[in-house]
């Protein structure tokens, strides 16, 4: 879609995880052909090492390595989680009854 100009972009409209911390651009391209798809997926590697190093230069201070339980016990209702990856976007639906096994 964005080699079409659609702009679509989880992660700039549904910030996950620290992305909401640092600037990135959307590629678009709307040429919508191939090698656009092409043209976006080199620039998008470009702007995820840029991505990558503002990160890595707000590294807090503190422990690296915390244990943690290994059970995530979610409370009742249902929860929806998207991240963007190569292909558009990935989802995760939860249905959960409150204790530490999903409903579905």
């Amino acid at each position: 879609a964005r080699a079409s100009g659609h702009s679509c972009d989880v992660r700039k409209y549904h910030p996950y995880s620290a992305l909401d911390k640092v600037n990135f651009t959307e590629i678009l391209d709307t040429a919508g052909d191939s090698f656009a798809r092409y043209r976006v997926r080199i620039a998008e590697m470009w702007e995820s090492l840029d991505i990558i190093e503002q990160l890595i230069d707000n590294i807090p201070d503190g422990d690296h390595k915390v244990a943690t339980n290994a059970v995530i016990k979610l409370p009742k209702g249902d929860f929806y989680q998207k991240v963007e990856t190569a292909r558009g976007e990935f989802g995760v639906y939860i249905i959960s009854t409150g204790t530490k096994n999903p409903y579905r």
